[in-house]
């Protein structure tokens, strides 16, 4: 079996570039992602009283 090398040079580089770009949009949309809930997240108020104790 006879490989073409110049093309299958040219395939490898061609799937790291893509794996490299999707691989940054991705770190890039989880920034956004966590971002965007830890804006959304309001923080709970911690009262004395949430916990219900009496018998």
């Amino acid at each position: 079996m006879h490989f073409n090398l110049p093309v299958t040079i040219l395939v490898i580089i061609v799937l790291l570039i893509i794996i490299i770009v999707l691989v940054y949009k991705n770190q890039k949309d989880k920034k956004e992602l966590e971002q965007k809930l830890n804006a959304d997240y309001e923080k709970q108020k911690h009262h004395e009283d949430d916990v219900d104790t009496t018998i």
